[in-house]
């Protein structure tokens, strides 16, 4: 069975960096959004506001019911207000979408994920995307990084009696508390847009995979 958001379901579409559509559904029974506004942005001004009390997508449209569209003017000004019982709009389905879905990245399969990318990357909301992005690389990348620090502990692990196991412990310590501070810089630049997903996420686990090789080769040659 499908879960759903029950409450408080809000959308932001963009188009061009700027702000198009606000969503805002206070209610959400798993069919029907209820207490509903929507705010419709043109050139980044506020041109229509839509009040109502249920919407409902069915097929291509919403279905929105007892509610009234207000209608501004470039200086902000109600123009004209137009109550109605029930009345069709071509809006994204996109809330609808946002609104079933309640898991949090890390209990996602990266194919959900990758889903959940897609429609954010239809809403236009760049920053949410990024995040979402660099989460999904990060899961794709993960086994590699265990990988890396498996590589490492054996050679600290055959070392050690040679080099005493203080010493391997704190380099253990250092690689692991390196690899995290670097991994979190690089995934605050991926969410903000400095360096893409890809490279925020596979750059500090390729680092440490190296290292893990590297430490395997010198050790080999001794």
């Amino acid at each position: 069975m499908p879960t759903y958001h029950p409450k408080n379901i809000f959308y932001r579409r963009f188009a061009h960096g700027q702000l198009q559509q606000l969503f805002f559904a206070h209610t959400f029974d798993g069919r029907v959004m209820g207490e509903v506004t929507v705010l419709n942005f043109q050139d980044g001004e506020l041109r229509e506001i839509l009040r109502a009390e249920a919407a409902e997508w069915q097929g291509a449209v919403w279905i929105f019911r007892r509610g009234a569209l207000y209608r501004l003017n470039p200086a902000q000004d109600y123009e004209a207000v137009e109550p109605f019982g029930e009345r069709y709009f071509a809006y994204p389905r996109t809330p609808l979408d946002l609104a079933q879905e309640t898991r949090d990245p890390e209990f996602m399969t990266s194919r959900e994920m990758y889903h959940h990318s897609q429609i954010l990357a239809e809403s236009g909301d760049m920053k949410r995307l990024r995040q979402w992005q660099v989460q999904l690389q990060e899961k794709l990348s993960l086994p590699f990084v265990c990988v890396g620090f498996a590589l490492i502990g054996a050679v600290l692990g055959i070392s050690s009696p040679r080099q005493g196991q203080g010493r391997a412990f704190g380099l253990s310590v250092a690689i692991i508390f390196g690899y995290y501070v670097v991994s979190f810089i690089f995934t605050a630049f991926g969410e903000g847009g400095a360096v893409s997903p890809i490279v925020a996420s596979w750059l500090p686990k390729t680092v440490v995979t190296a290292i893990g090789i590297g430490m395997l080769h010198h050790a080999n040659q001794h």
